[in-house]
């Protein structure tokens, strides 16, 4: 019987909420021990203790590979725990479930251990068991009430541009515009929040709109500092706080925002609905 599950985290921020908050609700699922690591990236260098509390079974290690020992600890761990020499556990893709009978290992193998960004248990009605930091959630607090100058809809607006060629290729800038004049439309008095990792988006949708636009950049967008993590995170508990989102697609950063804030979102593809794969 498997007795410990481990979890190693992969991506950006929001990839890896997703799957600390599946290891969660794993644990409490199936009453296995469960360790999850936080490991120090180019994609994410920022320890989630800077970030948020856990409140959760599940025990969440930051690991720095940087240091010769935390590697060397962690290949070590690799090898002795998930037995990938023999083949019998796989990174987890999206989508597959994970800690099934036979799924990634034989019952007699007291351990397993996984790679993964996705949500591969279903949360289900779990509530995150990640709350922000004091500190994060003041920030986000403030900006969310810079940007709500009356009572009218704020619609967050996420852009995502960086390394995500989906997004790039798909939710254009072109293609956010046609969606926010349809909200504008829909409901005159809407007001929107911009969240980005592309300053120039700035520019377009200002002219555009206005001061019916709120923008604040990130200050750190380089994602191998730890204050871009920080940053991300206040920008990600923002756009969770409005009223509507419009995000990217194939983004789990705008998918994940309006799963914490239960509200809705809309995915920005092309006009024609012709989507570039």
């Amino acid at each position: 019987m498997t007795l410990l599950f481990v979890v190693e985290l992969k991506g950006g921020l929001a990839n890896r909420l997703r799957a600390l908050w599946s290891a969660h609700a794993f644990a409490l699922r199936y009453r296995r021990a469960v360790v999850v690591l936080w490991p120090l990236t180019a994609e994410l260098a920022t320890p989630n203790g800077q970030l948020f509390n856990l409140v959760s079974p599940v025990r969440l290690i930051t690991v720095n590979p940087s240091r010769p020992l935390q590697r060397l600890a962690l290949r070590l761990s690799r090898w002795l725990f998930s037995s990938f020499r023999l083949g019998l556990n796989r990174p987890v893709d999206p989508g597959e479930a994970w800690g099934r009978p036979l799924r990634f290992a034989p019952l007699w193998m007291p351990f397993q251990w996984i790679q993964t960004c996705a949500e591969f248990e279903d949360c289900g009605d779990q509530p995150a068991p990640f709350h922000p930091l004091p500190s994060i959630q003041r920030l986000s607090t403030a900006r969310l009430a810079q940007a709500r100058h009356t009572n009218a809809p704020l619609v967050g607006v996420h852009i995502r541009r960086g390394d995500h060629r989906h997004a790039i290729a798909n939710s254009t800038t072109s293609a956010f515009l046609t969606a926010m004049h349809e909200r504008l439309i829909a409901s005159p008095t809407t007001h929107f929040l911009l969240c980005t990792d592309d300053p120039l988006e700035v520019g377009p949708l200002r002219a555009e709109f206005g001061e019916r636009l709120f923008a604040s950049p990130p200050a750190c967008l380089d994602r191998s500092h730890p204050q871009a993590g920080i940053d991300a995170f206040v920008e990600f508990l923002t756009l969770a706080g409005c009223d509507a989102i419009l995000g990217s697609l194939q983004s789990s950063f705008s998918l994940l925002a309006a799963r914490i804030g239960s509200v809705p979102i809309s995915i920005v593809v092309p006009p024609d609905g012709k989507v570039v794969s």
